[in-house]
């Protein structure tokens, strides 16, 4: 697939930097330099932001999971879009299964004042995502060190220099947390760390595409966990660019760890899932309790709690959560 997002080169060789409103020193030699900063809102417990297609508003949910920037198929109308076929061997995987993709290529593209031409677009057969017309994926905030700092509705995008060893924690006074996180790389994009539940290690994706953190059934039992139809367990049907709905459960867990945070006597949901290669999906309820810095320059993720609720447990309420302690 050609570059086709010339955003994306502009942020890879820096050209942004005039809209930088200024560096944050972090030390004497590191500097964070600001490339951009997207608008934020809440819609339907998604993160979604503005653009434009083909002059016409379009919203687009802020999916750190995806590896591509997509729209859905019921939206191309009206852009004016039709999908035409994508390159043999494409498809898309995600959570609830595997979808079919075409490729829409809109002649413009308007995104922080940008206008881009022409842009291609992933169209999944399917999506479950009301409200939207698609995803801006992590091909686009893995260009940049990202913050994400959603509960004040926006995203950060920075450069780092000299920073290799300096916490990029820049806004916290007091305590904040840390994990390595691997490589943020193509083909698939994915935000990649580590953390525990009941002490049993767990591989973990941050996706702010979903809009609950869930725990996979197999880790869930490898780790003690009680799936056993026990009293005030609720269960809920998740959906996604796959075929398949899942159900899952929530589940009492008597510790997750993640850097540290060390939550106690929580809740998650627990499903059957299968994450590739992960135990967990870390979703937008953590990253709404929670100011998070993805640093792909440094293979780390930083984060402080907000308060509230971590995990998102009910699809009308929250449930209470015990607050993460930290040393």
């Amino acid at each position: 697939m050609r570059c086709g997002w010339a955003l994306l080169c502009l942020l890879a060789t820096g050209l942004l930097a005039f809209q930088a409103t200024g560096a944050i020193a972090a030390s004497a030699h590191c500097k964070l330099i600001k490339l951009a900063e997207f608008p934020v809102t809440l819609n339907r417990g998604r993160a979604v932001i503005t653009a434009k297609v083909n002059g016409v508003d379009a919203r687009l949910i802020v999916d750190t999971g995806a590896f591509f920037n997509m729209l859905l198929p019921d939206s191309l109308p009206k852009f004016g879009l039709a999908a035409g076929p994508a390159p043999v061997g494409y498809g898309v995987e995600g959570a609830t299964g595997d979808a079919s993709i075409r490729i829409a290529t809109a002649d413009h593209f308007t995104i922080m004042g940008f206008t881009l031409s022409p842009v291609d677009f992933l169209v999944p057969e399917h999506g479950d995502v009301a409200g939207t017309d698609g995803m801006i994926g992590e091909n686009l905030f893995s260009l940049a060190d990202a913050e994400f700092d959603l509960a004040n509705g926006v995203i950060r995008l920075f450069r780092a220099q000299g920073c290799a060893k300096v916490s990029l924690a820049y806004w916290a006074k007091d305590a904040f947390s840390q994990i390595d996180i691997d490589r943020i790389e193509k083909p698939d994009y994915k935000i990649l760390g580590r953390a525990s539940v009941n002490g049993h290690p767990i591989r973990v994706i941050f996706d702010t595409g979903a809009g609950a953190s869930t725990l996979i059934t197999q880790a869930a039992t490898a780790a003690g966990v009680s799936l056993g139809g026990t009293t005030g367990q609720s269960v809920h049907e998740g959906g996604g660019i796959g075929r398949a709905k899942v159900k899952t459960v929530v589940a009492q867990i008597g510790d997750f760890t993640i850097g540290d945070e060390d939550i106690r006597n929580t809740s998650l949901r627990v499903g059957d899932y299968d994450f590739d290669n992960a135990d967990m999906l870390i979703g937008l309820d953590f990253f709404m309790s929670h100011r998070v810095f993805v640093s792909n320059s440094q293979g780390k993720l930083y984060f402080t709690y907000n308060g509230g609720p971590v995990f998102k447990l009910h699809d009308d309420a929250e449930a209470p959560t015990s607050p993460p302690r930290t040393p």
